[in-house]
């Protein structure tokens, strides 16, 4: 707003001063104090606490490390830079005055136009997705609040944990099944074989006293009936009977020979099968069959529990659970549409290089665009290091951030998992062997005020960095608007206790019910000042009933009528 400091008024006092000096360009003044691009981070809704959490706002993480980085700069710059590479290649494009050039110029506008028809769809599924995922978390938090079927709930995601478990156990056994055929699969039949080798065998043994002639031989010299000798071999003659005798009392010379083969590489089988122990194929088959049976009971037992919840007597929780089963389809369809559409946008902005690669080409055989390629070149080494320099930044600044969520869960969360920033900025809660969990709406809002702190306590490490690419980061106030909403009683204590280290300055907002009377006994002593809204009415109160507030046994009003005035008042308490 182009008139906020005609409307603003800041002073400052300095210590030692009787009198406050207004600063007359308040809104600079500000901006030095706390960096418009981190202002928002230092503000924690509770209401709406499982967006930083979700699935589908990594790209609300990546901004908002970015921002107490302090990288505004830069990503500006890598933005200013890439439209400059654009206008670039458009010259030396121009330049060549090629047809080729202006057609392959043609396709990477028309590839850049289904690039943000694509994006789009990304976008929209993955908010359709977070909204599905939200509305599923309230479906499963009403059907866990209804005591007719929480036990049977509970033993539902028993189940299925079980199922998963026992799923992933076959998938790993049939995977060393497969390793171990690949290398040894022949032994298995080696006894087999053997036993029909040895008929072979005791069938040669019979064969011993035969004569090692060419029946092929034979046959020819009876057919032409003349023997290799000149003799004549007329059909009953002795010369002939004698001869079509041999047929009889010979043995094949090439089945000899293949017999032999056969034998060297039996003898090799057999040799190997005794350095494999094929008892381990029995063993994984076994392991594989008695899992499977287990996951046949238990598939069993969670349809018949699906069932039960399914046909419950009250019609409202099946009305639920029905609208919760097409949640989870409708999932899994977003989830497909999603990875899909970014395959296809990897594709297409691979078809856009290779597009761009070309009239590069076409464009360094052209004197007149040599020139706008030498810029271009600069300009892309440029951006280069700026990308890497923000990579290499922003990781930097995921591990630290990590390192402050990983104390910061420790001294509050009651259970022994991990969160973190993964590398795509998705934030996960996973258990000490690696196993992602679901996070209830109550960790959603605990992680997201988590992240809140760890970005405060970075931007204060932050704050007299010196880059010459970044902003030093700032130590300003930490705003918590209702952050024990969602909380048990458990996680509102823990949290109670942690949130005055989160910052030098923590404002907490609370409703009657969230400020309870043992979350505000536990930071009475941190408490500086208190204050309440009043809400003043101008028209009349009529049959409307009046609302206090009590302090210190004190009932103070907090909605007023009849007020020269229509607004909400900050009213400062006296506390202690």
């Amino acid at each position: 707003n182009p008139h906020s400091d005609s409307q603003l008024k800041v002073s400052e006092l300095t210590f030692g001063d009787a009198i406050p000096k207004t600063i007359d360009a308040p809104s600079l003044f500000i901006n030095s104090v706390l960096p418009k691009d981190m202002a928002g981070h230092f503000l924690f809704d509770g209401e709406h606490a499982e967006r930083i959490s979700g699935e589908a706002n990594k790209q609300e993480i990546h901004r908002a490390i970015k921002d107490i980085l302090g990288a505004s700069i830069v990503s500006q710059s890598i933005y200013d830079l890439g439209k400059v590479l654009d206008k670039q290649r458009a010259n030396a494009a121009g330049a060549t005055k090629d047809k080729k050039v202006e057609e392959l110029e043609l396709k990477i506008g028309e590839i850049k136009e289904r690039l943000e028809t694509i994006t789009q769809k990304i976008d929209n599924a993955s908010t359709s997705l977070e909204v599905n995922k939200k509305e599923q978390r309230d479906l499963q938090s009403k059907l866990g609040n209804v005591s007719a079927i929480k036990e049977l709930k509970a033993h539902e995601t028993s189940l299925d944990n079980l199922l998963s478990s026992q799923k992933r156990e076959v998938d790993s056994f049939k995977s060393t099944r497969q390793n171990w055929l690949s290398s040894n699969g022949k032994f298995l039949f080696t006894e087999e074989i053997k036993k029909v080798f040895d008929g072979i065998q005791v069938e040669k043994t019979d064969d011993e006293n035969k004569y090692p002639v060419d029946k092929n031989l034979v046959k020819d010299l009876l057919d032409k009936g003349t023997c290799i000798c000149g003799c004549d071999l007329k059909v009953g003659s002795d010369h002939e009977q004698l001869l079509r005798s041999l047929l009889d009392r010979s043995k094949s010379i090439e089945f000899e020979k293949k017999v032999n083969r056969v034998k060297q590489r039996m003898n090799a089988l057999v040799e190997g099968s005794t350095k494999v122990k094929t008892s381990f194929f029995t063993d994984i088959r076994e392991k594989i069959e008695a899992k499977t049976e287990d996951i046949s009971k238990t598939e069993g037992n969670l349809n018949e529990v699906r069932e039960r919840l399914q046909n419950s007597n009250v019609a409202e929780i099946a009305t639920m659970e029905n609208k919760l089963a097409l949640l989870r389809t409708e999932e899994i369809s977003l989830s497909g549409a999603i990875t899909e559409n970014r395959n296809i946008e990897a594709r297409l902005e691979g078809e856009i290089r290779g597009y761009e690669t070309q009239i590069d080409r076409f464009a360094y055989q052209s004197q007149a665009a040599s020139k706008f390629l030498a810029k271009k070149k600069i300009t892309e080494r440029l951006k280069d290091r700026l990308d890497l320099k923000l990579k290499e930044d922003l990781a930097d600044a995921r591990k630290v951030i990590n390192g402050k969520i990983k104390k910061i869960f420790d001294a509050t969360v009651r259970k022994n998992i991990n969160v973190r920033v993964n590398e795509d900025f998705s934030i996960s809660l996973k258990s000490t062997d690696g196993i992602e969990l679901p996070k209830s709406s109550g960790e959603n809002q605990l992680v997201g005020l988590i992240f809140t702190a760890a970005l405060a306590e970075y931007a204060k490490v932050r704050k007299n960095a010196k880059d010459q690419l970044l902003l030093p980061g700032t130590e300003a106030p930490l705003v918590l608007d209702a952050p024990f909403g969602q909380l048990d009683g458990t996680y509102k204590t823990a949290t109670a206790e942690y949130i005055p280290s989160m910052a030098s300055q923590v404002v907490v907002m609370v409703s009657k019910e969230q400020g309870s009377e043992n979350v505000l006994s536990i930071l009475e002593d941190k408490i500086g000042s208190r204050v309440t809204l009043v809400r003043h009415n101008i028209g009349e109160q009529g049959d409307k009933k009046p609302e206090f507030i009590n302090v210190d046994n004190e009932d103070i009003e907090i909605t007023k009528y009849g007020s020269d005035r229509e607004g909400t008042e900050i009213r400062q308490i006296k506390y202690g």
